[in-house]
């Protein structure tokens, strides 16, 4: 089969991504034939590899007697404080980290967690922990490029990003489909019939603080305008929660007279597409509270299929996000860094 036009003579992951239109995380995982990859995504994949002529080489297990000759690799994982205590308790970074400790044995590594506030000042110093020497980072969610530059100069070790895209970034950025994702669940919803879909986010905004939009944020989206403009019907500003996602709370006076305000809106939305779980269940609980009957008078969908998910009466809908996933391709492109691989970035 011949090559497309204006593709690369050496074809890699990115351009067999870029051909399929999907990221390359979610590429690598397909030809890897990950469990969280559907069948009719992975023969895609395996169709505009073998049309790029893309010959996947997936890396050998490390032999024990290899592993034992290691030296002990020492990698921090460091992340926004968030207000979970312990850390392992966010339901989204906590299990990333859980998941990249589960498989740091196989590396010969010690996974450390570390706290790094986003809008930490650029002219303090930072986190003794940073200074420590590692011998990779692992930056969890989505710190703006100054700081990210600080913590180059600090650590001076191979960095991954998680959940962060900086276009130009010389960083390799483990993403989920966000944009994928919410196209089909805004989908659905029109299946279902819905026309006036909404889509609630949280607070985003703070002064000083970059980026205001997180970039899974912002991909979710263009998702879902993408959704509403492909069938054909004009997509809606995004609203913001009134609250922050660590004062999500079912007994907030704020949202009852939050829904009761978007629902007296011209035209009266009927269905919500929710950045995250939680703002979708508590959504859920406070229109129970106003009457409100879920799905039949409103629908309301989530993102993240966290464990809240399954916790709201009726159940929510939600996209699923492989989590575990996330943390493996993470460790194997930071350990490859460390290794040596100079290959371009995986964004």
């Amino acid at each position: 089969m011949p090559r497309p036009k204006g593709t690369s003579a050496h074809p890699n992951i990115r351009t067999v991504a870029k051909l399929v239109q999907l990221s390359p995380t979610t590429v690598s995982l397909a030809l890897r034939n990950h469990e969280s990859i559907p069948t009719e995504t992975r023969e895609r994949v395996l169709i505009a590899a073998a049309q790029l002529g893309y010959q996947y080489e997936p890396r050998a297990p490390i032999k024990k007697e290899e592993l034992a000759a290691t030296p002990i690799r020492s990698l921090l994982y460091v992340v926004n404080d968030y207000g979970d205590t312990p850390l392992l308790a966010n339901p989204f970074y906590g299990a990333i980290l859980n998941g990249a400790v589960g498989v740091s044995q196989s590396y010969n590594a010690y996974v450390h967690p570390a706290i790094l506030q986003h809008d930490h000042p650029l002219d303090s110093h930072l986190p003794d922990t940073l200074n420590n020497k590692p011998d990779g980072v692992m930056l969890a969610s989505p710190y703006s490029t100054a700081l990210i530059k600080q913590v180059a100069s600090a650590v001076d070790c191979p960095i991954v990003l998680i959940d962060n895209n900086i276009p130009g970034s010389p960083y390799d950025s483990i993403m989920n489909d966000d944009f994928g994702g919410a196209y089909q669940a805004v989908q659905h919803l029109l299946e279902l019939g819905h026309r006036y879909i909404f889509m609630v986010m949280g607070q985003l905004k703070k002064p000083g603080t970059t980026p205001n939009v997180p970039p899974s944020v912002a991909d979710r989206y263009r998702g879902y305008t993408a959704a509403m403009s492909d069938s054909g019907y004009p997509p809606f500003p995004a609203i913001e929660m009134p609250i922050a996602y660590e004062q999500t709370a079912p007994d907030r006076k704020e949202l009852p007279q939050w829904l009761s305000n978007l629902l007296a809106r011209t035209p009266r939305p009927t269905a919500l597409f929710c950045n995250i779980d939680y703002y979708a269940a508590h959504i859920i609980s406070a229109l129970t509270g106003l009457g409100y009957r879920v799905p039949d008078d409103i629908s309301v969908v989530g993102f993240d299929d966290l464990d809240i998910a399954q916790m709201t009466h009726p159940q929510l809908t939600t996209v699923r996000i492989n989590r575990s996933a996330m943390s493996q391709v993470a460790m194997q492109r930071l350990i490859a860094r460390i290794e040596g691989d100079d290959s371009p970035p995986l964004t």
